[in-house]
């Protein structure tokens, strides 16, 4: 199992701010408080498994609680301990970026 993250790759990325994506709803800081509050709502509620959780709160922009649950999460599994380890990377980065999954 890989990890990779290159927008470049994923047509649903668009980096660049040179060009205006029209289908591409403007999104006010509104919505995004309310869509934080939502996801933090159902991350505590639903999930149970630390490494989902942690990924989640990554992309969400809570590097420091994502950060303390991989640091107190063992994984056994090489695959997991693969994910664990694309996960710390990319909060190392300070990137919310979700990445694709191999």
């Amino acid at each position: 199992m890989g990890y990779e993250h290159n927008a470049s790759k994923n047509p649903h990325i668009n980096r660049s701010k040179d060009k205006k994506n029209k289908n591409k709803k403007n999104v006010n800081e509104e919505d995004r408080k309310l869509f934080k509050a939502n996801a933090l709502w159902l991350i505590e509620k639903f999930l149970s498994d630390n490494l989902l959780k942690a990924e989640f709160y990554r992309e969400i922009d809570e590097f420091d609680k994502a950060q303390m649950i991989l640091r107190s999460t063992e994984e056994t599994d090489d695959s997991r301990k693969e994910l664990k380890s694309a996960i710390q990377k990319r909060l190392e980065l300070k990137d919310c970026v979700v990445f694709i999954l191999k």
